[in-house]
């Protein structure tokens, strides 16, 4: 009668383990939903146009990026998303792989590519911080504040 008593104490015990870790688990499920939008700089009263339009396509979440200061472009408009393989770090941090439109001096397709890491910082502000350079040349911003001009 023991040996029942403890199986059946060791079952409850191991479902009410499993229960609180799927409820942990979901807690903190990591939600990029913040960063769907426009984003602009922060100071428009220059003559530099930057902005970053991340959004939903086909269950992922992809962007494009545009840089223009009159003389240098870096865009992809159209061409295909410039914001790719988004990483969720936690709700106030993603990480995208960012391809650069701008190019000069790329000998592959991949010296195209970067790492771009956005971070939450106010309600309508986040930093765009590149963590990994493109091997080509590239004209967007290192680092920058963005404000959010559309959700």
């Amino acid at each position: 009668m023991k040996t029942r008593t403890a199986f059946f104490k060791t079952i409850l015990i191991a479902g009410l383990i499993v229960f609180i870790l799927g409820l942990v688990a979901f807690l903190s499920t990591k939600n990029p939903s913040f960063f769907l939008g426009k984003w602009m700089l922060e100071d428009n009263s220059t003559d530099v146009i930057f902005y970053v339009h991340i959004f939903e396509e086909n269950g992922q979440i992809v962007g494009e990026h545009c840089f223009d200061n009159g003389i240098v472009e870096d865009c992809l408009l159209g061409l295909k998303h410039s914001l790719y393989d988004v990483v969720v770090i936690n709700d106030n941090t993603v990480k995208f792989t960012f391809e650069t439109g701008f190019g000069a001096g790329a000998n592959t397709a991949s010296d195209f590519i970067g790492k771009v890491k956005l971070t939450k910082i106010s309600q309508n502000k986040i930093r765009w911080e590149i963590i990994r350079k493109p091997s080509a040349d590239y004209a967007v911003p290192t680092e920058t504040i963005l404000e959010c001009s559309k959700k």
